[in-house]
């Protein structure tokens, strides 16, 4: 009996180990995942100008900085009705490029962010067209 008691006991601490141990790498696993786009967001110093809004086509010069700490800008995303992402090759610190966005339907702002980085965007208001 008390083998018995042992070999159970012994069992439920490696289950209860290896459910610790899943969660942990689970939760691990989303930290680093949300956390790795806003670290890498940090370094993007870019600037919007320009901007031109008619039947629905979206335009703007986009400019990479020079002192920007990221070495370039691989897409851009609109985000008005719904979120557009636009590919391009990557653009180097100090370069500028005009941006075209067909098929969008825009209120009196819009937010432009390039890569994954929306919790750093620059909201553009179409009446003043200045991004902050």
């Amino acid at each position: 009996m008390m083998v018995f008691m042992i070999a159970l006991a012994a069992l439920l601490t490696i289950f209860i180990f290896t459910k610790g141990l899943d969660i942990y790498r689970e939760g691990a696993a989303i930290t680093e995942e949300r956390n790795e786009p806003t670290i890498s967001c940090l370094g993007y110093a870019y600037s919007i100008k320009n901007i031109d809004y008619a039947d629905r086509i979206l335009s703007f010069d986009l400019t990479h900085l020079s002192y920007s700490d990221s070495e370039n800008i691989s897409s851009i995303t609109v985000l008005a009705d719904k979120a557009v992402k636009a590919e391009m090759k990557p653009m180097v610190r100090g370069a500028s490029k005009r941006i075209t966005f067909e098929n969008l339907t825009l209120a009196s702002t819009f937010s432009v962010y390039p890569d994954r980085c929306s919790m750093y965007a620059m909201v553009c208001d179409m009446g003043s067209k200045v991004c902050r």
